[in-house]
């Protein structure tokens, strides 16, 4: 949905994964956890433009899921990708004599 239907060029120029979900018990907040791929200055404003687009996406999860409450979607940036790929560039780095 990300990709194929937000028109904003703040999102469209990046790629975008979705790494996690988590949701509050009752499920009216979902925290949408994403990793951008590229540049990491423009993060923020990728941030900008998902947040900008939650209640758009909120509107489109109702009319595809069958919930009582569609949640409010807040958008985080997710590092583990890049630490992960810095810690096994670290690993691959260490001699062994």
């Amino acid at each position: 949905m990300i990709s194929e239907e937000i028109n904003d060029p703040r999102i469209q120029s990046h790629l975008c994964s979705v790494t996690r979900v988590s949701t509050s018990k009752n499920l009216r907040i979902a925290q949408v956890y994403v990793s951008v791929m590229g540049n990491t200055k423009d993060n923020a404003t990728v941030l900008d433009g998902l947040n900008a687009a939650s209640t758009f996406m909120s509107r489109r999860l109702s009319e595809l899921m069958s919930m009582k409450y569609t949640p409010k979607l807040f958008f985080i940036l997710d590092n583990s990708t890049e630490e992960s790929v810095q810690i096994s560039k670290l690993i691959n780095d260490i001699h062994l004599p």
